[in-house]
């Protein structure tokens, strides 16, 4: 009896083990899934965070994209400027020079149309500085230039073409045109008032011999 008494006893004790092991595994399972919860909750958070970072880092790439970009269009925009105002700069200068022309022009004596054979290079480009209203002014300085070294005068009218006319840099085609269908309409001018003045002469001479 004593020795099932000892027995029972064991019995009662390793079962009392058993619910106390019972207990902490479950206090120990409930720790760790808290752990494994709070783990959880951490990892969503650096998710997050690193998402936020990421954003964060491709809005900062974008900024410095849109940057380089104002910068680019900013510069070229100065340089578009810089250009524009050497244009400008050099159209004055040009409009100065046309100017300057026109008052030498009306300042030369008035030029006899009917003895254009006789001019020189300067009185062409004076005659031509007459014409359309000043058109052809902005040439006058180049002209003379070549009139010069090619020994153009009167005499060499006649011969002018519109491809003479463009190898002396008038690259307009209607000013070209212009200027050499004024050449012609002067030669035929002066033909027609020789002509007349000879059968003025003509008639006359035959008066005093009637």
């Amino acid at each position: 009896q004593r020795e099932n008494a000892r027995l029972q006893a064991l019995v009662n004790e390793l079962t009392e083990s058993q619910k106390t092991l019972k207990t902490q595994n479950e206090a120990k399972h409930k720790e760790t899934d808290g752990m494994r919860s709070a783990l959880s909750a951490i990892n969503v958070h650096l998710q997050g965070v690193l998402k936020e970072k990421s954003e964060y880092l491709q809005k900062y790439e974008q900024t410095k994209v849109r940057e380089q970009a104002l910068m680019e269009r900013l510069s070229s925009a100065r340089n578009e400027n810089d250009k524009l105002n050497e244009e400008c700069k050099q159209k004055l200068m040009q409009l100065d020079r046309v100017k300057n022309e026109l008052v030498r022009v009306k300042s030369v004596r008035k030029i006899d149309m009917s003895v254009y054979q006789e001019w020189t290079g300067d009185d062409i480009v004076d005659w031509l500085c007459t014409l359309d209203d000043g058109a052809y002014t902005k040439y006058a300085a180049n002209l003379r230039e070549v009139f010069g070294k090619e020994s153009v005068n009167g005499e060499a009218l006649a011969l002018i073409t519109t491809a003479s006319l463009k190898e002396w840099d008038i690259d307009h085609f209607v000013h070209r045109t212009k200027i050499f269908n004024h050449i012609q309409e002067l030669i035929k001018g002066s033909e027609a008032q020789q002509n007349a003045m000879k059968n003025e002469e003509q008639k006359e001479e035959e008066t005093v011999s009637a």
